[in-house]
């Protein structure tokens, strides 16, 4: 099999109020990838104040709120990736990867990142025993693209908003879906896919993706959520 090996390093490294974040994953074609990006203490606490203290009084349904929400989160955080996004972008030039190579390479380097439940009231010890690792008392059970690149912690929403996050200022045109009756959040994006689950805009086809776990290509919902009539579209 042709495929690429970049040997790596995977840690986290603190330095002051430095923290330098060492990722390495492999693509769905077995390429290996590996990048390094900074967060500081200043800005993780920055953007949890934020994100405890915003309110939302408009909102008239739950799909509205959580539009709402991601957005905010996108707007507050994405001028503080910059340097995971040259990071990345610097991956597609070395590695001469076309525009749906690198979404798949965005996509699995978060999706390479362990499950962690983020909960709002619910508590952590029930979960635990379930699947993956937990944080608790978090307002709204999400984290900002911010704290989530920092702790490596995150669930299904936290998830889709970094990634909506970096494709958004890399040029694509992610969407996000979540839906009630799954208790679960998806990417969309306009990418070529073998997948059957999309949603149509203006003639285009967005495909689902799943975010939780290594392994998932755009296009295929998992099979117990493949009912399209139970997803919104929250963000474009």
């Amino acid at each position: 099999m042709d495929y690429k090996y970049e040997e790596c390093s995977e840690e986290q490294t603190k330095s002051s109020s430095i923290l330098i974040t060492s990722r390495s994953w492999q693509d769905f074609s077995y390429n290996q990838y590996c990048t390094n990006y900074i967060t500081t203490e200043q800005s993780f606490d920055k953007m949890e104040s934020l994100r405890n203290n915003y309110e939302d009084p408009y909102s008239q349904t739950s799909e509205e709120f959580w539009g709402r929400l991601y957005n905010e989160l996108y707007q507050q955080n994405k001028n503080r990736i910059t340097g995971l996004l040259d990071s990345l972008d610097a991956i597609k030039v070395r590695r001469k990867l076309d525009n749906s190579d690198f979404a798949n390479m965005i996509v699995t380097f978060v999706q390479d990142i362990p499950y962690a439940y983020i909960l709002d009231q619910a508590d952590c010890d029930e979960q635990e025993s379930v699947f993956g690792g937990c944080v608790e008392n978090v307002k709204y059970g999400i984290l900002s693209p911010i704290e989530f690149l920092h702790t490596l912690k995150g669930d299904c929403d936290t998830r889709t908003v970094l990634l909506y996050t970096i494709l958004k200022e890399l040029g694509y045109e992610p969407k996000i879906a979540v839906s009630n009756a799954y208790e679960h959040s998806v990417l969309l994006l306009n990418i070529p896919s073998g997948g059957n689950d999309y949603v149509y805009d203006k003639s285009r086809k967005f495909y689902f993706w799943e975010t939780t776990a290594p392994g998932w290509q755009v296009g295929i919902l998992p099979p117990d959520m493949r009912n399209i009539g139970n997803w919104d579209v929250v963000l474009n």
